[in-house]
């Protein structure tokens, strides 16, 4: 087993990538001071695991990614990939190079890689112990601690002879199996708790299921009580069927006799509750309600010429009356001019002696009256003759209409009577069949 290949990527000085081929046994790195030599060392402590920021020369992990200069932009995670040949299967893993990487963002966190899958730090730590190696002092030696081997206390030679002798892998087993031991313990005093809390509990729930026991034993003996006491129903049930049956037998005969006597029941019921009389009870009052519409047709055309007959006295009347009012008694001034005219004649043949000259004036005088009389018939007469012709033939409609609805009522009076019998006859044979349904 050895170190075949180191990529940098973003680690301190290491701005761009840097790669290191290590093809020989032993390999020199040679620069000025501020090259970064040490770096290069570590960036070996770093990708196998180192924790300690003192051991790396840093305070933070953001401290170890490269921070910019003034033609670079600084880099916002550092990674460090180291290739080691497990050709002789040092390493417990079916593989014959295995590919170490640590990657560490701004933020401090970390991710570890082997061979492309992320894994724990635990399982970095113990795929090199396996192999006796790690990121302890006796690997790597910095600058200015060659002699920190020969000055290191008890404690530290302790760690270092156990790195070296292939310990550590045991150590961690060592403390997984002390993590788990603190975990269990705690397990055990959570039951504990947990025990102590429901003890009060089991009193009550050992009663409970005494009582569930108590309940499935009456369960099943209410169980064989119920298959017996349903056994010897059936066989009551099946002798008294018999017992029935038997007494059935004289029953059927009567039953037969029976039937047969309601047969010849239903065939007089048949014939007594023919429908005889319903179709013609529903033609009569077909017919009565005809003759009901008749007549309240007729009656309302009656009322319409009874009212236009009234509607024709009042225009009559009220003909005369506005004449009446026209026509006044002849005023006074009129009759003393006709006065006035007579005598005028009189006195104009007054003295006359022939008997031909006084004929002549009287009848003079007599045309005078006569024209007189006949100015006051005219103004006294009135023109009604047209209404009281309207009003005679309105009359003579009353009375036809009169006339056809008393033969509306006289025929509506003979198809009640007639529905009048239909019901009752109806009536007695529905009698007759409920006697018989009886």
């Amino acid at each position: 087993m050895y170190l075949k290949h180191l990529k940098i990527n973003g680690f301190k000085s290491f701005a761009k990538k840097g790669e290191l081929e290590f093809s020989a046994p032993v390999t020199a790195i040679v620069g000025p001071n501020g090259s970064g030599k040490s770096n290069v060392a570590e960036a070996f402590r770093f990708v196998l695991g180192e924790q300690s920021s003192k051991g790396l020369r840093a305070q933070k992990g953001a401290d170890l990614i490269f921070n910019g200069s003034e033609k670079v932009s600084r880099s916002n995670r550092a990674s460090v990939e180291v290739l080691l040949d497990n050709s002789s299967k040092v390493f417990p893993v079916d593989f014959d190079e295995i590919h170490l990487e640590r990657i560490v963002y701004r933020d401090g966190q970390n991710d570890y890689i082997i061979n492309g899958s992320k894994v724990r730090l635990k399982d970095i730590q113990e795929l090199l112990a396996a192999a006796n190696i790690g990121p302890s002092g006796h690997h790597i030696i910095s600058q200015g601690e060659a002699d920190r081997i020969l000055s290191a206390s008890l404690k530290e030679r302790r760690e270092m002879i156990e790195d070296a002798l292939g310990l550590k892998v045991y150590q961690y087993k060592r403390q997984e199996a002390i993590k788990k031991l603190e975990k269990t313990k705690e397990n055990i005093e959570k039951v504990e708790s947990l025990r102590r809390e429901v003890a009060p509990h089991l009193k009550f729930l050992h009663n409970q299921v005494k009582k569930m026991e108590r309940a499935v034993a009456l369960r099943e003996k209410l169980s064989d009580f119920y298959q017996e006491y349903l056994y010897r129903e059936d066989r009551y049930l099946t002798t008294e069927a018999e017992k029935i049956k038997q007494d059935k037998l004289p029953l059927d005969s009567q039953i037969q006799a029976i039937s047969g006597q309601i047969k010849v029941s239903e065939s007089r019921l048949e014939e007594a509750s023919n429908d005889t009389y319903t179709s013609q009870i529903k033609s009569a009052e077909i017919t009565l309600t005809q003759i009901r519409d008749k007549r309240q047709n007729t009656v309302q055309q009656l009322g319409q010429i009874e009212g236009q007959v009234h509607l024709m006295h009042q225009q009559i009347e009220k003909k005369i009356n506005a004449t009446k009012a026209e026509n006044a008694p002849i005023p006074h001034r009129k009759v003393e001019q006709t006065l006035h005219e007579v005598c005028r004649d009189i006195e104009k043949h007054g003295q006359l002696t022939e008997v031909l000259l006084l004929q002549r004036a009287l009848s003079d005088a007599k045309n005078t009256l006569q024209n007189f009389l006949v100015s006051i018939t005219e103004d006294n007469e009135v023109d009604v003759e047209e209404e009281r012709t309207l009003l005679g033939e309105l009359e003579l409609q009353g009375e036809t209409m009169s006339k056809k609805l008393g033969t509306i009522k006289a025929e509506e009076e003979k198809v009640k009577a007639l529905l009048h019998e239909l019901q009752t006859k109806a009536i007695d044979d529905n009698e007759t069949a409920r006697q018989i349904e009886r």
